[in-house]
């Protein structure tokens, strides 16, 4: 069985074990051997819970054994379905915490921490009207639930913002979030609409080119589309209710960012796309699917194996 970190979840190493880290609480385990830590990475990287158990030392597995076992129960290690549909945002890691340290009698389980009474960083990539009506938004509504950072590599979410589909922009955006493994949102202002997503959860959801990838694979010409998402960057930045459409688009990333963040899955799943037509007055809401092709998160990009063709036969 292939198992998997929450992926609501991080864990960071600490000197005498691992911290795992949500956005609303967290907890420390005492791992003074590193057996956790490579077990974690292990499964990470796909092999098999079985096999990963195997490396660990004898006299040492049977420990180790049971706190999986008691991480699997809580929810903070998951079965790899290959997608997140049902994967429960909301786990509460400080209940696992009180109920596991009750578990353990040896103390490999450290006290629970209170709730972060730091906000969770959040990386604002881009300039214009969006990215600027974005970080007043956040910092107006949301102060109290997120800190703005200089650094994507020091966030634990990003938002990439643009005041045209900058197709490529965000493309390599997209891509140095996917290798970064930090989640992030696409916030763009078409003509005539607004458009925020996919949230983007690396190596469990669709990222920024699954959806160009399947834009251009329904578009009834598809090399124009193409053309047509280059060619866009050459609109005046200024355009008319380019401000109210901005400020519209900041409004409902927050909303999506705070229900990410607040894990909230059935309100904000991973690969949500939300758009709003100006002209109409009407707005949409969809999931986008990962593209099977994709040139950044597709199979054999991030690790996964690339299946075969036998491998889809039936008998």
């Amino acid at each position: 069985m292939n198992i998997l970190l929450h992926p609501a979840l991080a864990v960071h190493k600490i000197s005498d074990g691992i911290h795992i880290r949500g956005a609303a609480d967290n907890l420390s385990i005492q791992d003074e051997h590193g057996d956790l830590e490579r077990l974690l990475k292990d499964v990470t990287r796909g092999m098999p819970i079985e096999n990963a158990v195997q490396t660990i030392p004898e006299e040492r597995r049977e420990t180790v054994v049971l706190l999986v076992h008691e991480l699997c129960n809580r929810g903070i290690l998951i079965e790899d379905t290959g997608g997140v549909a049902d994967i429960d945002l909301t786990v509460s890691q400080l209940d696992f915490a009180s109920r596991a340290a009750r578990a353990f009698e040896g103390g490999i389980i450290g006290e629970a921490e209170p709730p972060l009474s730091a906000p969770v960083p959040i990386f604002i990539e881009g300039t214009g009207l969006t990215a600027e009506a974005v970080r007043e938004s956040l910092l107006e509504c949301a102060a109290e639930y997120v800190q703005l950072v200089d650094d994507l590599l020091s966030a634990s979410f990003a938002v990439i913002c643009s005041d045209w589909e900058d197709a490529s922009t965000f493309s390599a955006a997209n891509r140095r979030c996917v290798e970064a493994q930090i989640p992030a949102t696409f916030v763009v202002l078409n003509e005539g609409a607004v458009r925020i997503g996919p949230l983007v959860i690396p190596q469990q959801s669709a990222c920024f080119d699954c959806l160009t990838d399947r834009l251009l694979a329904n578009a009834a010409f598809p090399e124009e589309l193409r053309a047509s998402m280059v060619q866009i960057r050459l609109l005046p930045e200024q355009r008319p209710g380019g401000r109210l459409a901005a400020r519209l688009a900041a409004s409902l990333a927050c909303l999506q960012i705070l229900k990410f963040i607040m894990r909230l899955p059935q309100l904000a799943p991973s690969g949500d796309v939300m758009e709003f037509d100006l002209i109409g007055a009407k707005y949409s809401q969809g999931r986008l699917l990962r593209s099977p092709r994709c040139k950044t998160c597709g199979p054999g990009r991030l690790g996964e194996p690339v299946p075969s063709v036998r491998a889809s036969i039936i008998y």
